[in-house]
């Protein structure tokens, strides 16, 4: 896995093991300034709950308002097609600029998320069934 030596020191600082990442998600800067989050989904749990973990792993990504946001999904077939799914929602959700009142103070545009990078798994319908949701 990629960053496993610096997943393995963070656990190891914040005094958690590799399992305590599928009760919550850990979110590092690399040294090149790149900001990761790790979570361990399991199949058996809830969407509901599946769903709210990535949502708090991908959240301090979202707040850096990214125009690019990459993740990758291990594990075996079904495993990585449903984080894949899973994911792609969430991030999708999460990622889109809500209207704002009208004659807000702040006059900036915000940035929206332009590209989504999903490595581990091809959709073979390029997740249209929730891009139809978003729609």
């Amino acid at each position: 896995m990629p960053f496993a030596d610096a997943l393995s020191a963070k656990l190891k600082r914040i005094n958690k093991k590799y399992e305590d990442l599928s009760k919550s998600p850990v979110t590092l800067e690399l040294s090149g300034g790149a900001l990761i989050s790790f979570v361990a989904l399991d199949t058996k749990l809830a969407t509901f709950k599946r769903q709210t973990l990535l949502r708090k792993a991908i959240k301090p990504l979202l707040d850096e308002t990214p125009q690019t946001l990459a993740i990758a999904v291990y594990g075996d077939d079904a495993s990585r097609e449903q984080a894949a799914k899973d994911a792609f929602y969430v991030t999708s959700v999460n990622a889109q600029v809500l209207p704002e009142r009208k004659g807000a103070k702040n006059k900036e545009k915000p940035r929206s998320l332009k590209t989504l990078e999903l490595f581990g798994w091809k959709d073979k319908t390029n997740f249209s069934d929730i891009q139809d949701l978003l729609s």
